[in-house]
């Protein structure tokens, strides 16, 4: 059995809960006359006889087989999340989940709301107090114990920095879902989060300079001075809340060359030998895809070849092709003018094997204006200025008819890229990667995972892009065969969810005016640099004073309006 601790604010509150709990009343143990949430927490630690228990509000409402869930997650837990601390029905995690790719998972129902995901347990950085399960056997042998506040604000945080710091896992599970029925208190909670001794405790234990809460973000004042032995003490929230589960899985990485653009594909392959370089090679392994031969500068390498007729382009016939020839879990295509971020394969690694089922990830991505040039020495040289950056939180929106997620900003679970008809794999040459994104996204089956850092660079250039083709006469059919191919899928059944529980941005028009704000800010930063640039010029100094003369004249005669404009950017 185990133990179900209800903190209960008075005796009438406690004799309230067990008439609404009689089926559970065998585990129910009251806590009254409490003055402090963190003594509680730590007495049960030291004291408790059983390896887990449950920590409860005395407000809640737990379902009737929520006894029978408890035992069932505990096994789930021992079995995939050995090393877990501390769980919860709701919090804060690093990763962002669902087609609204929120990082506020609710597996419960309560003023604010009901559930926004369903299903999976999930690594977090920080739970919601309402219904904790705590392994306390691993907390005693990690030596937890929190703080010596008084209240019963901040303890949830708190427990679980300190569960974290310890390499203990804080998780959100559905397991533990109830009805809440209160609404917190916020300006309590703000009083708390605003005290010194908050603000010191986080200092002492993160580098992060701010986190955030289900109550909001909250800052962290910058220390006015830490030793360095003490900076290898501080954790980062964001980096332990993305934890590890027992599933074994593969991600291959397949780049699509033809080998006419050796420097590119060099780079490409220096990339992703440092990406893997800073994972763990037991995890990724790349392979080249092409229908031709490889040069001989790259005879080297793994190459998954496919014969394809001369006249046609076989950019999705290798997508099909590495499906059905590999055995990986997941593949993620690359063209061999893209390039992977090495800073980011820690963050990947650990988001991939966060999840106890296939899902799909979905990751930041941005395009790179390039110049390239021959160099010294035969070295190739790469001029790049970034360009339009893609947000992994957009993907839904390619349900509104054009694609959100370049081709390189997903990781599929091979076998969703298996059950693509052979029709699109045959009629569709550009816009492969919208159909494969739509294959997912429109049948609503996987867990969508999103990654907020930036992972691929995606070379734009005068020539040699398709996408930069002027002709779109191609690009016009595959989207028809495109849209054909999903109108007719009776299973893409997220055409048919209202629009409100899509998204809540509206589409299209969000889109645009927010790229259109993004170009209109890149061209007012030239336009500054230029300015500025010009400023600090000899000529513009030596011709001050003579400008200086001009503009007092024009205001003796009223030429110069009193308001200016000020540079604001």
């Amino acid at each position: 059995m185990i133990p179900v601790h209800v903190v209960a604010r008075s005796r009438v509150a406690a004799d309230l809960f067990l008439e609404n709990h009689s089926f559970l009343a065998h585990a129910v143990r009251i806590e009254t006359n409490q003055k402090s949430f963190f003594s509680l927490i730590n007495s049960i630690v030291a004291t408790a006889s059983e390896d887990v228990v449950c920590i409860v509000h005395d407000d809640v409402f737990l379902p009737t087989d929520f006894e029978h869930s408890l035992r069932g997650l505990v096994l789930e837990l021992s079995r995939y999340w050995s090393n877990w601390g501390l769980v919860g029905n709701a919090g804060v995690t690093s990763l962002r989940y669902g087609y609204r790719a929120t990082n506020v998972v609710r597996y419960l129902a309560d003023p604010h709301g009901g559930p926004n995901l369903a299903g999976y347990i999930v690594p977090a950085q920080s739970v919601d107090g309402n219904v904790m399960l705590l392994n306390v056997a691993a907390m005693r042998e990690k030596r937890l114990q929190l703080p010596d506040f008084d209240g019963f604000q901040l303890y949830d945080i708190i427990l679980s920095i300190e569960s974290l710091y310890r390499d203990l896992l804080v998780l959100i599970a559905p397991q533990l879902a109830c009805w809440h029925g209160s609404r917190g208190n916020q300006l309590s909670f703000d009083e708390a989060a605003s005290s010194t001794s908050f603000e010191n405790y986080l200092q002492s234990r993160l580098v992060n300079r701010k986190i955030q809460t289900l109550n909001g973000e909250k800052k962290v004042p910058l220390p006015l001075q830490i030793p360095f032995s003490e900076t290898e003490t501080r954790i980062d929230l964001f980096d332990r809340g993305l934890a590890s589960c027992a599933i074994e899985s593969r991600v291959t990485i397949v780049i699509r060359t033809k080998f006419e653009r050796p420097a590119l594909l060099t780079r490409c392959l220096d990339s992703v030998k440092a990406f893997i370089a800073e994972t763990d090679a037991r995890l990724f392994d790349y392979v080249l895809a092409s229908s031709v031969e490889a040069s001989v500068d790259f005879e080297s390498y793994n190459l998954l070849k496919i014969d394809v007729g001369a006249d046609r382009d076989s950019r999705f016939q290798l997508v099909q092709y590495a499906a059905q020839q590999l055995d990986s879990t997941y593949l993620w295509f690359l063209d061999d003018d893209d390039w992977l971020f090495p800073n980011a394969g820690s963050s990947l690694t650990k988001a991939i094997r966060s999840v106890s089922s296939p899902a799909v990830f979905f990751l930041d991505t941005q395009h790179f204006t390039e110049r390239v040039v021959p160099g010294s020495d035969g070295v190739y040289e790469f001029s790049s200025e970034p360009g339009r950056f893609f947000s992994c939180q957009d993907h839904f929106q390619s349900l509104s008819g054009s694609n959100h997620s370049p081709f390189c900003s997903v990781i599929f679970p091979r076998t969703s890229l298996l059950e693509i008809p052979s029709s699109a794999y045959d009629s569709v040459v550009y816009f492969e990667d919208y159909m494969c994104v739509l294959n997912i996204v429109s049948k609503g089956i996987l867990l969508s995972v999103s990654l907020s850092v930036l992972c691929v660079g995606i070379s734009i250039r005068d020539s040699g892009n398709s996408v930069t083709m002027t002709d779109r006469s191609v690009w016009n059919r595959s989207m028809a065969n495109v849209v054909s191919l999903v109108a007719r899928d009776s299973r893409n059944v997220m055409y048919s969810v209202p629009l409100f529980a899509k998204a809540e941005p509206v589409f299209v028009s969000s889109t645009v005016d927010r790229q259109v704000i993004e170009d209109l800010q890149l061209q007012l930063r030239k336009a500054f640099d230029a300015i500025d640039e010009y400023r600090s010029s000899s000529s513009w100094k030596i011709t001050s004073p003579f400008r200086r003369v001009k503009k007092l004249w024009n205001r003796i005669q009223g030429k110069v309006p009193d308001s200016t404009v000020s540079r604001r950017f």
